[in-house]
């Protein structure tokens, strides 16, 4: 039995080959737009990729952008990264040499992206093995990358919002390997 989804989030991309993903809170099947209205279409979050390193920013409803965190993949084969936040820097690295799978530690606890070949399905588990979040993959939509669905587990529901730009960083980088890995695989 699945948990209840406490929070979930949808991840765009503007274009086919675009590098910046587009992050919404809810479930959407296409960007969600609001008639037109200036602002409507802009997401609470984005991802930004360019060459070694990615950023989340976090758009704010005023107009103006904050940088949550920045990561920075490491070693020749890209298997560790570093995220730099307001709150400090932690390493993750992918969970074995042939894995798509990441590992990291927030607020000393490891959690792990649990990646299962031909499943479109990636689960985040806490070192209890406990199901923190989970996110369902669109291979076949040409904007919708897939739906991220993070569960609490705290007695009231509410989840850090640092551990949710860790969860939504981790998880842009399983898709980036997931990706490249498929790329590799089709050449």
């Amino acid at each position: 039995m699945e948990p209840n989804p406490t929070t979930t989030f949808t991840f765009f991309r503007k274009g086919w080959r675009a590098k910046r993903v587009w992050i919404y809170a809810g479930d959407y099947d296409k960007i969600p737009t609001n008639g037109g209205k200036t602002g409507a279409d802009t997401p609470p979050y984005t991802i930004g990729v360019s060459g070694r390193s990615m950023e989340l920013i976090q758009n704010k409803s005023a107009g103006g952008t904050h940088t949550v965190l920045t990561c920075k993949y490491e070693g020749f084969a890209r298997h560790k990264a570093l995220i730099r936040s307001d709150h400090g820097i932690t390493s993750t690295e992918r969970n074995g040499l042939f894995s798509s799978g990441w590992k990291f530690v927030y607020m000393s606890t490891q959690y792990k992206w649990s990646v299962p070949m031909f499943s479109s399905v990636w689960v985040l588990c806490d070192a209890g093995n406990r199901e923190i979040a989970r996110f369902h993959r669109n291979s076949f939509r040409f904007r919708r990358i897939g739906r991220l669905e993070i569960y609490s587990q705290q007695p009231y529901g509410t989840i850090d919002p640092d551990f949710v730009a860790m969860i939504m960083a981790t998880c842009k980088l399983v898709h980036n390997t997931v990706k490249n890995n498929e790329r590799s695989a089709s050449s």
